[in-house]
């Protein structure tokens, strides 16, 4: 829903800034700020949880346990952005991973050594 959304806002963007080209990268990186900036803040923070996280439960943390911080938050959002965007079919094996993966990370979770657990 997001990627469609976002899709959608970008190529707008990018059809108002000039149309081909560098217009449709600049829709691309606006979307790409305002959205993984709403996870980025709300994953990095100390609670780890954006608005539908704490509705489910979960929360974003290090590998280690710790506070995942805001560099880990960009890398696990850039890097899901990256394989939804570029790799399409591979953001579908991205959230499938954790379904045979021990540690029940997403190839994005393993990129920024980061994991969502549970609240607790």
């Amino acid at each position: 829903m997001v990627c469609v959304f976002g899709g959608t806002v970008a190529a707008l963007l990018g059809y108002a800034a000039g149309g081909e080209g560098g217009g449709i990268l600049l829709g691309v990186l606006v979307v790409f700020v305002l959205f993984g900036g709403y996870w980025v803040y709300l994953e990095g923070r100390p609670s780890g949880q954006t608005f539908g996280m704490r509705l489910l439960g979960i929360r974003v943390r290090a590998v280690s346990g710790s506070r995942a911080g805001y560099g880990r938050a960009l890398a696990r959002n850039t890097a899901m952005f990256g394989i939804s965007f570029f790799v399409p079919p591979a953001f579908l094996l991205d959230l499938l991973w954790p379904l045979w993966d021990p540690r029940k990370q997403c190839l994005h979770d393993k990129i920024a050594s980061t994991i969502a657990v549970p609240n607790g």
